[in-house]
């Protein structure tokens, strides 16, 4: 572990999880560019909240690179991380938006209803999503840093 992770990780351990969002980006802006499982899971991670809290989560699901075992690996990672009501989001993103928004005929008005209550999860969570993510991070940063170079 080089002098990248453990400054980053030394600030993030000092941080509140609303203060270390910075953090969160350098390291997001590192694992983007690396194909690795770990930094993959981060990014994926990562994407899933920024996508949730922008409103828009369709476009997490455009990336081509992800798979059911991607969707699966960062399901697990939801759960344990950021708790069962974030899984619930993620599975309802999965099973029903998606669907209901590359189908043929879109239900504008199903989308729009799921969208809204997705819109209050991230709104009304935010502070445990980040929590969650600087947990995760916390726990997982050295194997993130490895494969990263950092």
């Amino acid at each position: 572990m080089n002098s990248i992770w453990n400054d980053y990780k030394e600030d993030l351990l000092e941080k509140e999880y609303l203060d270390a969002e910075e953090i969160f980006i350098a390291v997001f802006s590192e694992t983007y560019r690396h194909t690795s499982p770990n930094a993959k899971l981060f990014t994926d991670l990562y994407n899933w909240y920024t996508c949730g809290i922008e409103d828009g989560m369709y476009q997490f699901f455009e990336f081509e690179y992800r798979t059911i075992d991607s969707l699966s690996d960062l399901g697990r990672v939801i759960k344990t991380y950021l708790g069962d009501s974030a899984y619930d989001c993620f599975q309802k993103c999965i099973t029903t938006l998606m669907p209901l928004v590359y189908s043929d005929s879109p239900d504008s008005a199903a989308i729009d209803e799921i969208s809204e209550s997705m819109d209050e999860f991230f709104t009304k969570n935010e502070k445990a999503l980040l929590h969650g993510i600087k947990i995760y991070l916390l726990e997982e940063g050295d194997k993130i840093a490895a494969e990263i170079g950092w």
